[in-house]
């Protein structure tokens, strides 16, 4: 059931991130009571919801989420999952500061954490609004 409102909830992410977070919420609380609260799905839920809050116009709530779940996708091997996070923190940033440091760095890393997970010259895709 937690896997199905993730996917149902990337559907709702394109046209409208407010409902695919509330469907988020839900797969989290699901995945609570079937898996436990450290297991990896509650950081790959919460990628999903980083994606959701980029594309609703809230990059701030966007680097706030995934500056906590990096370690865990981290921990765990998660190469793919990293570069896109770092992909969504670094354009993030840039909306929130843009010229930064701190952004540019975040542009930096998820360039070479595209690299490495996805080869040369690929990189992680992005959440930015359709349109």
């Amino acid at each position: 059931h937690c896997h199905t409102l993730v996917t149902v909830g990337r559907v709702f992410s394109l046209d409208d991130p407010a409902r695919a977070l509330e469907l988020f919420d839900e797969a989290g609380i699901v995945c609570d009571r079937a898996h436990g609260v450290s297991d990896i799905r509650h950081a790959r839920i919460g990628l999903e919801a980083a994606c959701a809050f980029e594309r609703s116009g809230q990059a701030g709530r966007a680097v706030e989420l995934a500056e906590t779940i990096w370690p865990v996708l981290a921990a765990h091997g998660q190469d793919e999952r990293l570069a896109a996070l770092y992909t969504i923190e670094a354009d993030s940033l840039a909306a929130t500061e843009p010229g930064s440091a701190r952004a540019a760095a975040a542009a930096r890393l998820a360039a070479d954490w595209s690299a490495y997970a996805l080869g040369p010259g690929r990189r992680a895709a992005n959440c930015q609004p359709k349109g």
